[in-house]
């Protein structure tokens, strides 16, 4: 799994602090070129964006934690039991610095891997060009070119394509140092140092703010040359080994300056503090103890098990970074199961909802089969295609075991920023109950939150179809509540249907309509069929009217001069029954499209305790 940045510093300096300390303990007892191989461990920890999926990461301690957070700007706090949860940045001027970390820190990181990579190449390229004009071929008992150049400080293995052996003339007069310096430059060749040097120089590019890599970096450097010394005696001979520290002395006396800062260039020496103990190395020799091989092994297995490891989230932390991952592209609701819980069979993940399908609604389920089997994927990423279905919900519900069985549940339709459609109620409204010959049913279908009450006022609407035409002379016992707020006013008429010819299906609400239609009061107009059942049909029409409030207000004034509103309406009628419904919306009051559409479908009128 990939590795978070702050995982990679924290892991990083664990198991470069662990190589200083084993250094120092097994310094003697060890081969030193084992020991310089195992710098190698370093390198690919810092180099590899990758972490194992393991449960025994030094980043499962709190501490480490605590250390991560400095890292990341987040502050922590550690419960009982040592589970580390983060925690809100500090207030006032820790917040605002976090906030702002998160788009400097990455400027700043990116800005010094740039200048650190151009000092390196300009280093290296100046380096290249000084030996180039100062070099003359030389024969020499050597697998490599060798080349003498005046002026040189140091012997050194130089070039990453095709390696040379670069020698000071001083000494091409003294065979014998001669043959040490080009033995001691043809094992850095074989141990591939002048690769390992480059890959040094990467490490510092890409961490050049973290002492420690530069620390690794100087260690791991000393032990190459005393890896080397190790190799060039063995190839040599016992009987040179006393010769060949000579030369080495008299190479580090020679010494004008520094070794190459920053140049990938492999010495003969690597600097004149270190002299002593390496000759003492080289006088004495180094064979590796059985118990120290074996300690060291066993360290090694251990550090590459906390430090190439991720952390194992605890099941909550497993269940934030799931819902964390929850996305929406615009097609698709997608999440990713957390790479740093293992395994991936715990999860009991349940996703569902409801489709809008017309007036009705029907159950859905998703990734039932991953979830029946129990074949999750660690750091997959599933989606949810939502096509052109319209949901009125759709959850997650997700469970891990635990000492407390941690769950999280998840409105994915608010986490992808989904309004929902419409839940719609059923409601059955008796009409005409003045005459009980004339009694009939009306269902439809309302949004959650809305209520049908009765708006009979006794001496007000009981009274036989007035011939005004008007949406107010209907009568209208009910009236369309959301809370307190008025929505609607539903009414109901008789009509008498048209016989004297044939009407078209599509015109037949011409006949029903034309009070409604035809009004100077209340005109519905022009209006749309939704949805026809065996008696009749339901619709949506556009309703203008006059602002009965405002005539109230002003008596004296015409018709005419009376304010006009504009709104919605929803049609109904039973040729059978011969009575048709009409509800007219308040302006201001107006459901959207889709749901206006799936109540006029649910409208529908029959006779009484028929529906």
């Amino acid at each position: 799994m990939i590795a978070s940045v702050s995982e990679l510093l924290v892991a990083s300096s664990v198991l470069i602090l662990a190589l200083l300390v084993l250094r120092q303990l097994l310094r003697g007892r060890i081969s030193r070129r084992l020991q310089y191989s195992l710098w190698g461990l370093a390198a690919l920890r810092l180099l590899l964006p990758f972490s194992l999926p393991a449960g025994s990461s030094v980043m499962n301690l709190s501490s480490a934690r605590r250390v991560e957070a400095v890292i990341t700007g987040q502050t922590v706090r550690v419960q009982a039991g040592g589970t580390a949860v983060p925690g809100p940045a500090a207030a006032g001027t820790g917040a605002a610095a976090a906030s702002e970390g998160v788009s400097v820190l990455p400027v700043l990181w990116l800005a010094g891997v740039l200048a650190a990579a151009v000092w390196f190449l300009f280093v290296n390229l100046r380096f290249a060009r000084q030996l180039r004009a100062a070099r003359r071929p030389m024969a020499a008992d050597c697998s490599l070119p060798v080349y003498r150049v005046s002026g040189l400080s140091s012997p050194c293995l130089f070039g990453l394509l095709r390696p040379a052996v670069y020698v000071p003339t001083e000494v091409t007069g003294d065979p014998a140092m001669l043959r040490h310096i080009l033995v001691h430059e043809e094992s850095h060749w074989r141990q591939r140092d002048h690769i390992w040097a480059l890959v040094r120089a990467v490490c510092l590019c890409l961490y050049w703010f973290d002492p420690l890599v530069w620390a690794a970096a100087a260690a791991s450097r000393e032990d190459c040359e005393r890896a080397c010394d190790e190799r060039a005696v063995r190839v040599l001979g016992e009987p040179e080994r006393i010769a060949y520290g000579h030369t080495l002395v008299a190479v580090v006396r020679r010494m004008r300056g520094p070794v190459y800062p920053g140049c990938t260039a492999t010495t003969m020496s690597a600097g004149r503090n270190s002299l002593q103990r390496r000759i003492a190395l080289i006088v004495s020799g180094t064979r590796t103890r059985i118990w120290a091989a074996a300690a060291l092994a066993v360290c090694a297995v251990v550090l590459i098990g906390c430090t190439f490891t991720g952390r194992k989230a605890d099941p909550q932390q497993a269940l934030d970074e799931l819902e964390n991952s929850i996305a929406f592209d615009g097609t698709a609701i997608t999440f990713t199961l957390p790479e740093s819980y293992t395994p991936a069979s715990d999860w009991n993940i349940l996703v569902y909802g409801q489709a809008a399908m017309g007036t009705d609604n029907m159950s859905v389920h998703f990734l039932e089969q991953e979830n029946a089997d129990r074949s999750w994927q660690a750091g997959q990423t599933y989606s949810i295609a939502l096509g052109e279905t319209t949901y009125r919900s759709l959850q997650m519900d997700a469970y891990l075991p635990g000492d407390e069985d941690p769950s999280l549940t998840v409105d994915l339709l608010a986490k992808a920023g989904i309004e929902p459609a419409a839940a719609l109620s059923t409601y059955y409204v008796t009409f005409g109950s003045e005459t009980e010959d004339s009694a009939f049913d009306l269902r439809l279908m309302l949004p959650g939150g809305w209520e049908v009450r009765s708006g009979l006022e006794e001496g007000v609407y009981n009274m036989p179809n007035s011939p005004t035409v008007s949406f107010a002379s209907l009568l209208s016992p009910m009236d369309i509540y959301n809370g307190d707020v008025l929505v609607g006013t539903l009414k109901y008429g008789r009509y008498t249907p048209y016989t004297e010819e044939p009407v078209p299906p599509e015109d037949e609400y011409k006949t029903v309509y034309t009070e409604l239609r035809l009004s100077s009061v209340d005109i519905w107009n022009p209006y749309t069929a939704v949805s026809r059942y065996d008696q009749g049909e339901s619709g949506i029409a556009d309703v203008i009217y006059k602002d009965s409030a405002y005539m109230e207000a002003h008596p004296e004034e015409n018709m005419a001069s009376v304010p006009e509103l504009e709104t919605k309406g929803l049609l109904c009628f039973n040729r059978e029954l011969e009575v048709y419904i009409a509800l007219r919306f308040e302006p201001d009051q107006v459901p959207d499209e889709d749901t206006l559409t799936l109540i006029a479908g649910s409208l529908q009128i029959g006779p009484v305790g028929t529906l």
